[in-house]
């Protein structure tokens, strides 16, 4: 009780006008004790001390340490002493310079205010005996610090380049919170008080029970009894010996092992949420020990030494799941067949188990950062789990070390509008309830000089305190229903400040087993040939490690190799025609993979090399025996200049050479080309690639028409729409592709190659977009009116369907007929005629019999009618249509029942009615 002993004598000493602060002390002490350990309480006092002695305090500390608990907790009890505080959060790092101190115009010498001189002249319009504190949460550097040298000193005076001089009074105090000071100067040190925390300070009980505090009622008990008896030892092995993948703070491992802790209904998921939790941001190896540490052997089975589960193989326990049928602990194992395919994403046991992971953070809004090298998967998992939840709208930003929160701010005003609330403005998702911001490549975010980042200042300023400084008003606007998500290959420049207020999940790259299963099944795709689909798989995977392992990034830097690669190679295979003949097939493996790996090996002996190592795998894992000199002596050049779904045809070196001399001399012709010019290997290569890239074989957008066999495929069409969204997310990063390729030929003054071509295949991909983009929006209106419950639309299923068909009608007619209107005005006209023959299938007089009977008229598996769907109905159009007879007697005859049943129960309510007279 030594805190509140202190803060009553402080309180009857410096406060005045108060009554029994003591009491009132001692209500939120009891209030806030559950919370407080000893260290919160003497640094309580310490910064009271020193805000009654000095101007500036800062509190030095990692994040979860307690400055912002023990700000809070003072700022808490001195409002119960009947002395109010009003607090101005600013993060200085999280706006430009400018917008932070204000400017003047250099041309009118007109000054504008910033955000910190605009709260400055708001903490001086304050009443008398209000507590002022104007709390500076962010990084310290010279750049904004040194600016209130003047107004930290004894005498209280902030000078702006305006001119204006404000005095503040002894109710005022500049706090600043951050984890370091070495970019401080002695000057600003020296004259602020400095309070200290540490890690050691953290109390993990204490957090941890604040935490269980915050959940119901009803599992409290059961949690902390499984805290106590496990989350602890896993915390204390994670904080000893664990190898992290991205650097947190204490508080920072607590929480992400927490975040997995909520729904725990067992000591089998207890243990999977163990692992699930506190490894999610253990590197793979100490992932893995970490697993294994809490196993022993027993007999065939291995038994959780903490738990007491039981578990086949713990040697997988990093891919455990909890089924929660048989309230075990089970792994995640790779499969095939059908399922394995979902959407793009191949479900491995390695995905499977991440999608495990992160699921409870989307479902909980709760930001994270996904680590991993590229190709790992991290983008196609998030958007497979978004895709599972509805009223969620994913917006991706491109991370560049350009970007600011400028770019941001403008994403946001187009996805968000601006409501008015008891808080202020608030920015609030336009479409759908959630807003998922996805902040990609966020590491390539470039630092400043002094090792802050304004964006990632940026985001921990929104995930912390909600909300942003607008630079044109000053004003502080909320930010609700928005999720950040970030993204990053390397974390070693992302401030520990900020990974620790996110949950963190570390992606290992693929094993050989999964890219195996994950590029066979792209494979199989392509080929019919199973065995060769197979075969070409194993090449390109025992290619890709045996690089990695010879050409690293130690030698030259952009030896840098990644699944991405393979993914390319798979792709760019449906450039060429028929390869199903094994002689053809092996020669475009050669000629793609060289292309993909090859050509970034910068010495004459890392190709040798490279075409040694192909010989090799290919001598070990082809269909029959090769020569590598017939495979390397070939070209793949376009079919067809100008067409977009032209494919790469095989070109004798002889023909190839004769091509382009042609090509070069009509270009000596037009005076665009010097004459002496020797034809020599390699710039025959080089024109075939340049060929390629700029006829724009890496895009390849396949030519979709409507025709008889599709037309009534809504599979089919679905599909295309996918790989249109594909194609065009292609076309833009071949556009920053080309911009570059401008840029270096501005640089060197060289001229700029013939671009007419990108311009055609825009506007080809902008008709696509906007057609099968209508496609999609009609099947996702008439998905969302199918997911209605017949037992509550029936009565009004004809207006419902009526305004919705009118509806599309009406866009279709407004737009310039194409075969997609067609099709859909055929879609509509079917839907059309089924109109009048709804009310036959309302069964507001069918009996489970009845129901029967109808599923037997139809054809169709009989569902009751509870978990019957307007889609159900619709999906039974063209069977009602047929069978409608046999629908409107069954209609007839279930109303007749109805009837006769009624005139029944009347004739027994008038008998017994009849007797009691009598």
């Amino acid at each position: 009780m030594s805190f509140l002993v202190d803060m009553n004598v402080m309180n009857s000493h410096h406060i005045p006008n108060t009554k029994s602060p003591e009491r009132k002390c001692l209500e939120l002490y009891e209030q806030l004790q559950q919370r407080m350990g000893v260290v919160i309480e003497r640094k309580c006092l310490e910064l009271y001390e020193q805000l009654q002695q000095r101007m500036g305090v800062v509190i030095v500390g990692p994040s979860g340490s307690g400055k912002t608990t023990i700000c809070r907790i003072l700022k808490q009890t001195l409002q119960k002493s009947g002395h109010p505080v009003q607090q101005y959060t600013i993060n200085p790092k999280a706006m430009p310079r400018t917008q932070l101190l204000g400017q003047i115009d250099l041309d009118t010498r007109q000054w504008t205010d910033g955000v910190l001189s605009y709260t400055a002249q708001q903490v001086y319009a304050e009443p008398l005996g209000t507590e002022s504190w104007i709390l500076c949460d962010g990084d310290v550097d010279p750049e904004w610090i040194e600016s209130l040298n003047s107004v930290l000193d004894d005498n209280r005076l902030l000078t702006l380049p305006s001119g204006w001089r404000i005095q503040f009074g002894p109710g005022v105090n500049f706090l600043f919170e951050t984890h370091d000071l070495q970019h401080a100067s002695p000057a600003t040190i020296s004259r602020m008080g400095i309070i200290l925390l540490s890690d050691e300070d953290i109390d993990i009980e204490c957090l941890v029970s604040s935490w269980v505090n915050k959940q119901p009622e009803e599992k409290r008990v059961t949690l902390q009894a499984y805290i106590e008896s496990y989350f602890l030892k896993g915390v204390a092995w994670v904080k000893e010996r664990g190898e992290l993948a991205v650097k947190v703070s204490l508080t920072g491992i607590i929480l992400n092992g927490l975040s997995h802790m909520a729904d725990v209904q067992s000591k089998a998921h207890m243990c999977v949420a163990l692992i699930k939790g506190l490894g999610s941001n253990l590197t793979a190896d100490s992932r893995n020990t970490f697993s294994a540490q809490v196993s022993q052997i027993g007999g065939c089975w291995w038994v959780l030494e903490w738990t007491g589960e039981f578990v086949a193989d713990v040697s997988q326990m990093s891919l455990c799941y909890y089924n929660e049928d048989r309230d075990s602990v089970d792994i995640h194992v790779n499969e095939s067949g059908s399922e394995l395919d979902h959407g793009g994403l191949i479900l491995t046991a390695q995905v499977k188990a991440s999608i495990d992971v992160i699921m409870p953070w989307i479902q909980a809004s709760v930001p994270f950062i996904m680590q991993g090298p590229h190709g790992s998967g991290k983008s196609l998992i998030l958007e497979d789990c978004l895709s599972q939840i509805r009223g969620v709208e994913l917006a991706t930003i491109h991370c560049s070390a350009s970007i600011t929160p400028q770019h941001v701010l403008h994403k946001l005003s187009q996805l968000c509008m601006t409501v008015s609330s008891n808080r202020g403005r608030v920015y609030v998702p336009n479409n759908g309830e959630r807003l998922v911001l996805y902040f990609k490549d966020l590491n390539l975010a470039r630092n400043d000089k002094w090792g802050s980042n304004m964006l990632v200042a940026f985001l921990q300023q929104i995930i912390s305190y909600g909300g942003f400084y607008e630079a044109s008003t000053l004003e502080w606007v909320g930010i609700d229903r928005v999720h950040i998500v970030c993204s990053v290959t390397k974390s070693d420049l992302l401030s520990t400040r900020f990974t620790s207020i996110n949950c963190i999940m570390n992606f290992g790259s693929p094993s050989r087993e999964d890219l195996m299963l994950i590029y066979g099944t792209n494979l199989s795709k392509l080929f019919s040939n199973k065995k060769m689909a197979t075969s070409i798989s194993s090449i390109m995977i025992n290619l890709y490690n045996e690089i990695n392992d010879v050409f690293t990034s130690r030698k030259y830097p952009h030896y840098s190799f990644s699944p991405r690669d393979l993914t390319e190679f798979c792709r760019g295979l449906e450039r060429y025609g028929n390869i199903s003949d094994p002689k053809i097939a092996i020669k475009v493996v050669r000629y793609e993979s060289s292309r993909i790996f090859r050509d970034k090996l910068a010495s004459v002996e890392d190709r040798d090399k490279y075409d040694s190592l192909f010989e090799n795998i290919v001598e070990n894992e082809w269909l029959s025996p090769v020569r590598l000199s017939e495979l390397s002596s070939t070209f793949f050049v376009c079919e067809s200049v100008g067409r977009i779904d032209a494919s790469l045809v095989e070109v004798e070196p002889k023909d190839w050479m004769l091509m382009v001399q042609a090509a070069f001399k009509q270009l000596v012709n037009e005076g665009q080309c010097p004459e002496n010019i020797v034809f020599i290997p390699e710039l025959l290569s080089t024109v075939a690639y340049w060929m390629i890239d700029m006829m724009m074989m890496v895009f390849f957008l396949p030519v979709f028409d409507l025709d008889e066999r599709h037309d009534d495929d809504d599979g089919v069409l679905l599909a295309r729409v996918r790989v249109i969204e594909e194609k065009s997310k292609e076309w833009n990063k071949l556009v920053e592709d080309i911009g570059k390729n401008k840029d270096n030929h501005e640089k060197f003054s060289l001229k700029l190659p013939d671009y007419s071509i990108c311009d055609e295949i825009e506007t080809d991909l902008k008709n696509y977009e906007e057609n099968w983009s209508l496609f999609s929006n009609f099947m996702t209106s008439l998905d969302d009116l199918g997911k209605e419950e017949w037992i509550v639309i029936r009565s009004r299923s004809v207006q419902k369907l009526e305004d919705f068909l009118a509806e599309w009608a009406a866009k279709l007619n407004a737009r310039q007929t194409s075969p997609l209107t067609v099709k859909l005005n055929k879609e509509i006209e079917k839907y059309k005629s089924v109109i009048p023959n709804l009310k036959y299938v309302r069964g507001e007089t069918f009996s489970d019999k009845h129901w029967l009977e109808f599923y037997s008229i139809v054809e169709a598996p009989y569902k009751p009618i509870e978990l019957i769907t307007f889609r159900d109905i619709l999906s039974l159009k063209s069977k009602i249509m047929d069978h409608i007879r046999e629908i409107q007697d069954l209609n007839t005859r279930a109303s007749s029942e109805i009837v006769i049943r009624q005139a029944l129960t009347e004739l027994d309510v008038w008998e017994v009615e009849a007797r009691f007279e009598l």
